[in-house]
């Protein structure tokens, strides 16, 4: 069966720390199938089921049934797992204009799981729902990873306030020994539901968030320094950095010169006169790094069209088909039949489940 479930692989970031050795990682990443450089190829799409494959071979490999939860514990702060989700925080004023955000990158960040912020009058709570989808398997380590991250980056959204959810929940039973949980998330956990959720008291959605622009431009920094590839680590062209600043933001909403300006400390003038230096534009920058982004994610996932013109800030398929038959001669259509994408197979049968 063709593997059709995908997530941004910058999910994987951080992965590489918590396994013992450089030859364990390696052996990791045959196994589920994935390319060696997909941990540093942060802006492309990967296999959701192949990540579910791994941390559970991980987790038994190295006796560390909770090794999903603790993975999301020591990211980053600005959890790079979640594409730009932490640094939009600082681009929001309330928490809930901020969760609105959150659903609606979701929904181009990854297919395998939809999440839901629904507000709950009757309880005066708002519940963030992950609901996976049917067609990729069920993994522990994995729902448990995701959980453990959106808890970290409402948590953060929250800050300097410091809260806790009213309840847990996880859609696999109790394991034998649940005490990390609780230590990570607190006593209210609730096993075997039919998703995973948070919930919070609904005066969250109010809160307002003490935005930090000097903290969002370091994040900004950090997430262009992981995407720069070796020869260009010491490059500080404001080119390269404008490049790797639109791949960081795509399905953001947010690749506008003024915004990217404002991210990397600079107001819009002096991004254009800087652009301008180094014989660039930014509408081309932008038009360049399209471009690219979409011959990749056409010909070597399995996300539709759509979810491609999405991703890439169109709003419906027909301007980007029209894009990329400027840029290729062809139609989207004609160049993926012509670009067989690198696909996975899985037996239907798997089902990736740990039992701790």
């Amino acid at each position: 069966m063709l593997e059709k479930s995908y997530i941004r692989s910058a999910a994987l970031s951080g992965f590489v720390d918590i396994i013992p050795t450089a030859d364990a990682f390696e052996k990791l990443m045959v196994t589920a199938k994935l390319a060696s450089n997909a941990p540093t190829d942060l802006d492309h799409f990967i296999s959701n089921r192949a990540i579910g494959m791994m941390l559970e071979k991980a987790a038994l490999d190295f006796q560390r049934p909770t090794l999903g939860m603790d993975w999301a514990h020591c990211v980053s702060e600005h959890l790079p797992n979640l594409g730009p989700v932490a640094l939009m925080i600082h681009h929001h004023e309330t928490v809930g204009q901020w969760l609105k955000f959150l659903a609606m990158y979701w929904k181009l960040h990854t297919n395998g799981y939809r999440l839901d912020v629904i507000e709950a009058s009757a309880s005066k709570q708002v519940i963030i729902r992950l609901t996976s989808s049917s067609a990729i398997a069920t993994s522990r380590q994995y729902c448990e990873h995701k959980l453990k991250l959106i808890y970290r980056a409402i948590r953060l959204a929250a800050a300097p306030e410091t809260i806790s959810a009213d309840w847990v929940a996880f859609d696999h039973p109790a394991p034998k020994d649940h005490s990390r949980h609780e230590r990570y998330f607190g006593e209210t956990i609730r096993f075997g539901q039919a998703y995973l959720g948070l919930a919070f008291k609904d005066t969250l959605l109010k809160m307002r968030i003490k935005r930090d622009p000097l903290l969002s431009q370091e994040w900004m920094r950090s997430n262009i320094q992981s995407r720069l590839s070796p020869s260009h680590a010491y490059d500080y062209s404001i080119k390269v950095n404008v490049e790797k600043a639109i791949c960081f933001l795509m399905g953001a909403g947010r690749t506008d010169a003024p915004f990217i300006a404002n991210c990397l400390g600079l107001s819009a003038k002096a991004l254009q006169r800087r652009l301008a230096e180094e014989g660039v534009c930014y509408s081309g920058i932008l038009e360049d790094v399209r471009s690219t982004m979409a011959r990749r994610l056409l010909s070597d996932s399995q996300a539709s069209i759509g979810a491609v013109a999405n991703y890439l800030g169109y709003s419906t398929t027909a301007p980007f088909s029209t894009a990329f038959r400027r840029w290729n001669n062809m139609s989207p259509v004609e160049f993926r039949k012509t670009h067989d994408p690198k696909v996975l197979k899985f037996p239907t049968s798997d089902r990736l489940t740990f039992r701790g």
